[in-house]
């Protein structure tokens, strides 16, 4: 499935070696008591043209998603909640001066969340989603991309053109800063007063003071458009060219343990320290996308791509509560529900897939930004050898 999506791509050159990507179906087993039965369903279909961007479950049964209107499309932003796991999502009703679509939301608790989106605006909510305030960014008008609500007071926003905002009243009120260069920050986190961002441009974006001021770190190619650390020195970013990064010293070295050509992204989400999913797209002409998913049981020292997901376009967001249980959103309006339960009975007894190497030429396209976030790509850069390992069937 192909859509519409506007990026803000720094340039890179995508040159590295493609990690082990084999096919992985989760559903089947080695034997009755190795792997337990798991899927991935369409849980929630939005109206046509409506884009869902960010989820955040803050139990197995109560969540909220966020989305709106696409490229091209008018409308008011979609604030969706659950209350029973996603066998129903809910609208909320929102301020009347909210409109287009919303990018990222995060929560502090079931009735304390924030969300962000288009033309700067900011919506925050006390009482669960029962109702929610307006608190734009001043003088901005841009795109916001992800919200991060450390406590109760820090709250952080990333938009475009090298803009970012910093509250530390809960949201009430905000103060920009510039985390270095005209990069977005696709999103943040924070140990105590240190604070990490992933942004264009290969850009580590720390802080040692609870955001008020600002350096960077470089891993060593692509936009990182998201991160999931554990800790202070120790986490993942992924990225453009199906990158994933792996640091255990804050940025002062990174270790790249998948690289794709032609994959971007946009979501990291680690269970715990051994495994975890990354989401994103397969690029398939332009700004179109298909939608990927990878997952890793050792930690990062694999990542398989799952293809037994239902068909999709980009996937912007995945959320877990544990790892039995986890969401993710799609930019043409699903969400996606997995669940594992207990280990089935097989009826049929697969046998151990195999790998066979090839290869195959691909141009590896810079990318560069003009400044209202649309990417563009230089179809006349050099082709390159690059092998992978394809699970034969």
């Amino acid at each position: 499935m192909a859509i519409r999506l506007h990026l803000l791509l720094i340039g890179a050159c995508l040159f590295g070696l493609q990690a082990a990507v084999g096919a992985f179906t989760l559903s089947g087993s080695r034997s009755a008591a190795a792997v337990p039965l798991a899927s991935w369903a369409v849980q929630y279909q939005a109206p046509a043209g409506i884009t869902l961007r960010g989820i955040r479950m803050l139990t197995t049964d109560l969540g909220y998603a966020v989305g709106g209107p696409d490229w091209g499309f008018q409308g008011d932003p979609y604030v969706l909640k659950t209350t029973n796991g996603g066998a129903s999502w809910g609208r909320s009703n929102l301020p009347a001066q909210v409109s287009g679509w919303q990018g990222g939301i995060d929560c502090l608790s079931t009735v304390t969340c924030l969300s962000v989106g288009i033309t700067g605006q900011a919506i925050r909510t006390s009482d669960g989603g029962a109702s929610w305030a307006l608190s734009a960014m001043p003088n901005y008008g841009g795109y916001l991309y992800t919200a991060y609500l450390a406590n109760s007071s820090l709250v952080l926003a990333g938009g475009t053109n090298g803009r970012s905002f910093r509250s530390t009243n809960g949201g009430a009120s905000w103060h920009e800063f510039f985390p270095g260069g005209s990069v977005v920050i696709w999103e943040f986190v924070c140990f105590g007063s240190t604070c990490y961002g992933a942004g264009n441009g290969a850009t580590m974006a720390i802080s040692t003071d609870s955001g008020a001021s600002w350096t960077r770190r470089f891993a060593p190619q692509g936009d990182l458009l998201g991160l999931h650390f554990f800790s202070a020195s120790t986490g993942y970013f992924a990225g453009q060219g199906g990158l994933i990064y792996y640091t255990t010293n804050a940025g002062l070295s990174f270790t790249t343990q998948m690289s794709i050509n032609s994959v971007d992204l946009f979501d990291i989400e680690m269970v715990n320290t051994q495994e975890g999913w990354a989401v994103g797209g397969y690029r398939v002409g332009g700004e179109n996308y298909d939608g990927r998913m990878y997952h890793t049981m050792n930690g990062g020292g694999a990542w398989t791509r799952v293809t037994d997901i239902p068909a999709t376009a980009l996937i912007w967001e995945a959320d877990f509560v544990d790892a039995s249980h986890g969401w993710a959103v799609t930019h043409d309006g699903k969400i996606l529900a997995y669940s594992a339960g207990p280990a089935a009975t097989p009826t049929v007894t697969p046998t151990s897939p195999t790998y066979v190497a090839d290869t195959d030429a691909h141009a590896h396209p810079h990318y560069f930004a003009d400044a209202d976030g649309h990417a563009h790509r230089n179809t006349n850069a050099p082709a390159q050898q690059r092998t992978r390992r394809r699970r034969c069937l």
